[in-house]
């Protein structure tokens, strides 16, 4: 799945516009004078998430590493976890400004504010679950304990409830992480010398 994802990659960069400039995890074309940077994140909510930055009219569309104001759903079966899904959320608040319009995978439109708030909600579950984990608790334990309480009433509401969020978070901590490295002397033009490098988050 990511050696496609990678492809589907360079196979937008062939076919559209006229300049593809690489660099280490991201294919750039112009397209009727827009520019259009599509980056590929590494495993996050699956391992296949890219995000698609419209640069004129600042406009980035993330996919589904963000739904805005609700819990999201992570595929453990596809490689994704916790741990992507905050590293691919602090990528898109480093890609984004005040003004920037964000477009999640779910739930509305929202911008920078609204995306560091989510950032804010994964990592502090995500910690609360690592310390009960640590202290030995099992999964039921740890869903009695309700370690999501304080954004229940605001991210709780929708198809994934606290219960099953909790229960990805606690299962999905420590996956593979694959990183697209590309050689932008080698990559230009071409999807020769873009290779994928893995590793692997820190235990808790």
């Amino acid at each position: 799945m990511r050696e496609a994802c990678e492809m589907e990659l360079v196979h937008l960069g062939n076919r559209i516009g006229d300049t593809l400039v690489c660099d280490r995890n991201a294919v750039c074309r112009n397209h009727n004078d827009t520019n259009i940077q599509r980056r590929y994140y590494g495993p996050a909510h699956t391992d296949s998430d890219v995000s698609v930055l419209f640069e004129e009219a600042d406009i980035l569309h993330v996919g589904d590493t963000w739904w805005n104001g609700i819990y999201p759903f992570i595929d453990y079966s596809t490689d994704g976890s916790i741990d992507g899904m905050i590293q691919a959320t602090e990528r898109n608040l480093h890609a984004v400004t005040d003004k920037t319009i964000v477009i999640p995978g779910h739930g509305p439109v929202g911008n920078r504010s609204a995306l560091a708030e989510y950032r804010d909600m994964l990592t502090t579950i995500r910690n609360n679950i690592a310390t009960l984990k640590k202290q030995g608790k099992s999964l039921s334990e740890t869903i009695a304990l309700k370690p999501t309480a304080d954004y229940d009433a605001k991210f709780g509401q929708f198809l994934i409830t606290p219960a099953f969020f909790t229960t990805l978070s606690h299962l999905l901590f420590l996956r593979p992480l694959c990183i697209p490295e590309f050689s932008p002397d080698r990559c230009r033009g071409s999807a020769r010398g873009c290779r994928l490098r893995t590793s692997r988050t820190a235990a808790m």
